[in-house]
Parts: C-alpha cells; sequence; structure tokens
C-alpha cells in the first residue's frame, strides 16, 4: 500500500518510517525529561504540498476509520510540528490513511492544513489543558472502545455508562421493542469492550502484586513445542524410526497469502483468474457502518460461476 501511494506522486516523496512525532506541542503532555510527548507514524510522505500519515493497525477486531480520527489528526499536527522547519507553509493538504491487513480494510481521509491546525488550537488544547489540570467532564462514548484512553480501565463515567439499565428495569410490557433492543445493542458494544478492558487491568494489578478482593491469577494449559525446534528434534526422531510422512503437513497455500508472496501484479494477472470471491456471513452492524446492506438473493447469486 505505500508503494502504491507513494507512486501517486509525481515526483519521489519525502519518506520517514517509524517516525515519533511531538503530540505534545498540542496537547500539552510532556515526557519523563520535559520533551513533549509523542506518538510514533508508521509512515510519513511529503511531497506536492502533501503531508500523508499511515498508521499501520495489525489488528483483526474493529475497522477503524480514517475519517475525522482524533488519533490520526494528532499525528498530523505532530508532524507538521516536526517538518515545518523544512517545509514551512509549502504543505497545505493532510492526508491520513489507516491500514488494516487483517480486515483488508484502508481508509483515507484528508484535511487543509488550516483546518487542522485550527482544530488543534481550539478543540484540542483547551480540552487538554482541562485534563491536565484534573478537570473537565468524563464524557464515556463509542471513542471508549478505542483502547486509547489511559484511564478507561477505572473510569468511573463509563462505568456507569456501561452498568445503567435503569430504561429496561420496566414491568411492561414483558418484551423488548424493537427501539429498546437497538439500544441494547448499542450499550452492549460499550459494556462487552468496557468489560475486557477492566479484566485486562485487574489482572496486571494482580500480577504487581496489588490484587484484586476475590480473584488471583492462574496458569492456563501450556502448549508443547519441539525443543530446540524442529531442525533439532526431527532428524532424531527419523533416526529412531517416526516415518518423515508423519512429521510434517502439506497444505494448500490460500490466495491472500499466495498475493502477499508473489505481490499484486502477479496475482492480478496469473492467478486471480483461478480464484473465486465467497460471499461472507451476515454480520450484524450499526447503520453508520460503512459496508453495503448485505442482500441475502444477490449474495446467494454472487457464489454462482460465470455462464
Amino acid at each position: 500500500v505505500l508503494a502504491e501511494y507513494a507512486m501517486t506522486f509525481k515526483e519521489p516523496p519525502f519518506i520517514a518510517l517509524e517516525t515519533e512525532v511531538p503530540i505534545g506541542v498540542v496537547t500539552g503532555e510532556t515526557k519523563e525529561d520535559g520533551s513533549p510527548a509523542g506518538g510514533t507514524a508508521d509512515c510519513i510522505q511529503i511531497g506536492e504540498g502533501i503531508l500523508w500519515v499511515t498508521d499501520y493497525k495489525n489488528g483483526s477486531g474493529i475497522p477503524v476509520s480514517a475519517e475525522d480520527n482524533p488519533q490520526m489528526k494528532l499525528y498530523g499536527l505532530g508532524a507538521l510540528k516536526l517538518y515545518r522547519p523544512f517545509y514551512g507553509d509549502t504543505i497545505h493538504t493532510v492526508r491520513m490513511t489507516i491500514v488494516q491487513p487483517a480486515l483488508d480494510s484502508v481508509s483515507d481521509w484528508e484535511i487543509s492544513r488550516e483546518e487542522l491546525e485550527a482544530w488543534g488550537k481550539d478543540v484540542v488544547a483547551p480540552a487538554a489543558a482541562l485534563a491536565l489540570a484534573g478537570k473537565g467532564e468524563l464524557t464515556p462514548g463509542e471513542w471508549c472502545k478505542n483502547h486509547f484512553c489511559p484511564i478507561r480501565f477505572t473510569c468511573r463515567a463509563l462505568a456507569d455508562s456501561a452498568l445503567s439499565l435503569e430504561e429496561f428495569k420496566r414491568s411492561l410490557p414483558p418484551a423488548l421493542s424493537p427501539s429498546e433492543i437497538a439500544s441494547v445493542l448499542e450499550r452492549g458494544g460499550l459494556l462487552t469492550a468496557w468489560y475486557s478492558d477492566v479484566k485486562d487491568y485487574a489482572l496486571e494489578e494482580i500480577l504487581a502484586g496489588r490484587g484484586i478482593p476475590g480473584w488471583k491469577a492462574v496458569e492456563k494449559h501450556g502448549s508443547r513445542e519441539w525443543t530446540g525446534g524442529a531442525d533439532a528434534a526431527f532428524p532424531a526422531l527419523a533416526a529412531a524410526g517416526v516415518a518423515e510422512a508423519l512429521l510434517w503437513e502439506r497444505k494448500p497455500v490460500t490466495p491472500p497469502a499466495l498475493e502477499k508472496a508473489v505481490g499484486k501484479k502477479t496475482y492480478e494477472e496469473i492467478i486471480k483468474p483461478h480464484v473465486t470471491k465467497v460471499p461472507g456471513k451476515p454480520a450484524l452492524a450499526p447503520e453508520s457502518d460503512k459496508h453495503p446492506v448485505f442482500n441475502p438473493a444477490a449474495s446467494a447469486f454472487a457464489a454462482l460461476p460465470d455462464e
């Protein structure tokens, strides 16, 4: 993806990988040495008045959109601060991309430099100043599931929001209405994400010796591995009479794995004609999800070969 994006420039752009950008110049946060706190931008490309920040997310959970994404905008502001001594005001556009290979998801968004800097000055800086002063209002919401908030484990407002079920304590009617079910689905996503975070936090506390009343850390079933690796174990097993056919598995490679190995161009020219797209199963998603609405009939006929 990065190579493809670099080729969209008329001239080779400046490229920086795994670069720490000073987000603290906007938020006011500092490291122990007093320097601005930072975040790591996986790739920064600059050329033709465009500063392009790409973030690689390896997780296979929830697709993350780059559109108006606060983390990406902070990375953009940090990158502007870092490279302004070299480019001055020649940068007029900040482009942001989030790549999630495990979900086959690539999301792009862009904003003018002036708009981004105004957001940093008028929105982020005042809110960050209140937060650093221990003031401001805790406002739980969908953003709490993105795992960026450092106090999400112990946030009282988030706990109250996740656990509040007052609207479902009615005795009548006996069955939930469609709107109530919609509310359960929305709240359930926040509840399960919050509960998972609290479990992780509790385990860390117990392992650190601080303890959580009524809970303990236990060792789950381990796995068995070859001592010294297969290269060390297999010759000895073969010498002892174990058939080599029992030591190895042969299975076909998947189309995505082969595309990764040979490259997109070779895949498109040689391999793709032998690949059939199998429709995925229907899954529940909020209306804000960018995927098209599932069509049972279209999905059924999509699996049929062309005549």
